[in-house]
């Protein structure tokens, strides 16, 4: 993928494939009550089971509950020096925003990575906001990285070869934690995968930095602005906190390098990173592989 050098103009057009699809498949409100949302996100159907896949579901650490992780190994499993663990953060397919999503809700992406990668993938679970606000999320994946890093072996991973990733919320938790495991002794990755990021809070960006194409994916038709409102406020952050925006922290030495990076065009939050990669330098993301896709609405 391309380094991101400049801002393209357009990028918030809508595909003529997409307009067909929406009038085929109407889109849903992403508007309502967390139960509600998380009541359409149970009438999905569930991905179907790939060959080539064994998946297991596993107790992580002992939060409360505890953690729930499911595992994702190919069949054949490859040799050891080949193999890769990539850790997903998982958010809702569409707008899940710390609020909505499970385990289910990222399983065909999961046994996708897997299948088509030969790689072993572990899909973490979290409790989610309202009921569980900021940071709670944030304190569970942790926890549960830890755990895979304790247990390493026993879920056929190699622990020099982790990546880790998310989307949107999942992704926003990567930024954060990725800069977290760079300071500390048991935990390292060799990328991270950043999909559709929020990585500033609204109310905490940085002066200097242009964020005024903020409006011009206002009505974005999956996730628009005032839901991300909603959601952020559902999540109930510290703004400042670099647990919710990791653009904001001092110190970007040391990360994971380059890592992948895919915003969409038409979302709300586009700009929050791409104004980061752009910033030259680009203190979050440098020598960030970026790619735009001008016509992806959401995930």
């Amino acid at each position: 993928m391309s380094s991101a050098s400049h801002r393209k103009q357009d990028l918030a057009k809508i595909s003529s494939e997409w307009t067909e699809f929406t009038k085929r498949i109407p889109l849903p409100s992403p508007f309502g009550t967390p139960e509600q949302l998380r009541q359409h996100l149970e009438s999905y159907p569930k991905a179907p089971k790939l060959e080539g896949v064994s998946i297991k579901q596993v107790t992580g650490p002992k939060r409360d509950k505890g953690n729930q992780i499911r595992i994702y190994t190919p069949t054949p499993y490859p040799r050891m020096e080949l193999i890769k663990l990539i850790v997903v953060v998982y958010s809702s397919v569409h707008a899940g925003g710390w609020t909505v999503g499970n385990l289910d809700s990222e399983d065909a992406v999961c046994q996708t990575l897997c299948k088509e990668n030969k790689v072993v993938v572990a899909s973490v679970d979290y409790k989610k906001a309202p009921e569980h606000p900021f940071p709670t999320g944030v304190k569970d994946v942790w926890a549960s990285i830890l755990w895979i890093f304790q247990n390493m072996a026993s879920l056929g991973g190699n622990r020099d070869r982790v990546v880790l990733g998310g989307l949107s919320a999942g992704a926003n938790m990567t930024a954060v934690l990725t800069q977290r495991a760079r300071d500390t002794d048991h935990v390292s990755f060799c990328g991270q995968i950043l999909r559709c990021p929020l990585v500033v809070h609204p109310a905490a960006q940085p002066l200097g930095m242009d964020f005024s194409r903020y409006k011009e994916n206002v009505d974005a038709p999956i996730l628009p602005s005032a839901a991300v409102a909603q959601y952020v406020e559902w999540y109930n952050p510290i703004p400042e906190d670099i647990c919710m925006s990791p653009l904001l922290a001092t110190d970007f030495r040391g990360l994971p390098s380059p890592p992948d990076h895919l915003p969409c065009g038409y979302k709300a939050v586009r700009l929050s990173h791409e104004s980061a990669l752009l910033r030259p330098p680009s203190p979050l993301l440098a020598s960030a592989r970026g790619l735009t896709q001008p016509d992806m609405v959401d995930q």
